[in-house]
């Protein structure tokens, strides 16, 4: 969110929104902010009506488009192949009509104009808004610094960004010398984790962090 810091302040005049907005700017019958799991399910059933929006765009946060989450857990432990999450096949929301924009959350809402604008200045304009960003995780305070931030060697294990972070031989992947995790957390098995046998969690909503040496 620090990139979207200069992006509110330089929208609080109404010249400047004008003039980034003019040249920025796209309209949607609809606008779905999040695409996850409720995202997909959503526009899956959007799809199969006769009015549906003609134009509808999703603003996702993440690099990757919707997935399963609840199988990161199968993902890990190597019982199922990374495309066993897809929802959806890479070109399902171009034959349906649908602009999906991944890695670029939506920082500002401007309810009266009807328009909303990303974290990259992208501005669009709505007739119906969505909100399908799901929650934050609830970070204990041992693992944060005095601002907030996760302490070195910890990441949540919640998303397809910190699945990348601890899963081995992929893109992005960390492992720590010792090739083992702490996991921290409701429904994870306690205790520490051989990294790609780390068995079957039975939630993928935790906390990870290097066992200390």
């Amino acid at each position: 969110m620090a990139k979207a810091e200069p992006l509110k302040a330089a929208v609080n005049t109404p010249e400047a929104l004008a003039a980034k907005e003019k040249r920025a700017r796209t309209e949607a019958e609809l606008i779905i902010i999040g695409n996850g799991m409720a995202c997909q399910r959503l526009l899956a059933e959007l799809v199969q009506q006769p009015n549906r929006p003609a134009r509808i765009v999703v603003f996702g946060a993440e690099a990757k488009p919707a997935y399963n989450r609840v199988l990161l857990s199968s993902l890990l432990s190597n019982e199922l192949p990374d495309s066993a999450a897809e929802l959806v096949s890479p070109d399902w929301y171009a034959r349906h009509n649908i602009e999906l924009i991944c890695d670029d959350a939506v920082v500002l809402i401007e309810r009266e104009r009807k328009l909303v604008i990303s974290q990259h200045g992208r501005y669009c304009r709505y007739q119906q808004l969505v909100l399908a960003c799901g929650a934050l995780p609830l970070t204990p305070t041992y693992a944060t610094d005095s601002k907030g931030n996760l302490q070195p060697d910890i990441c949540h294990f919640r998303n397809w960004q910190g699945f990348s972070h601890i899963a081995p031989g992929r893109p992005a992947a960390t492992t720590c010398s010792s090739g083992r995790w702490w996991f921290s957390g409701a429904g994870s098995r306690r205790g520490p984790a051989k990294i790609g046998h780390a068995g079957k969690l039975a939630a993928a909503r935790c906390l990870l962090t290097k066992p200390p040496a």
